[in-house]
């Protein structure tokens, strides 16, 4: 398995600073242990798929994959924010909103595609 143990190890523990942060109500708290917790997987992710690059190069293009979606999921949890959309005086959280979204439906479609045919091929 692509990840195994400690990537769903970093990710619980995300997932507990995370309730920490929101229980507390820390606002920018909640962002940064999102953000942080998906960085510190996708490392993980990294070094444990570099075992698969030795195998085949073409690996690497699953693992841009795997970051990709994982940068997705990072701005689709942003965006369940509320308080983004209040950012500045102006208006510039809406504005940053609204690329984040944008982004995500236009990229979405290429990580999603690729990540659930290899999901296919490798049940099969």
């Amino acid at each position: 398995m692509l990840g195994g143990k400690p990537v769903m190890a970093t990710l619980l523990i995300g997932i507990i600073i995370y309730y920490i942060f929101d229980i507390r109500g820390s606002r920018e708290g909640v962002l940064l242990s999102i953000w942080a917790t998906l960085i510190a997987a996708e490392f993980g992710l990294i070094l444990t798929g570099l075992l698969l690059v030795k195998h085949s190069l073409v690996n690497i293009c699953l693992l841009f994959n795997i970051a990709l979606f994982i940068v997705l999921t990072g701005m689709w949890a942003t965006l369940q924010h509320n308080w983004l959309v209040d950012l500045g005086k102006y208006g510039t959280g809406r504005i940053v909103a609204l690329g984040m979204e944008r982004c995500i439906f236009a990229v979405s479609p290429y990580p999603i595609s690729v990540l659930m045919t290899w999901a296919t091929i490798t049940v099969r």
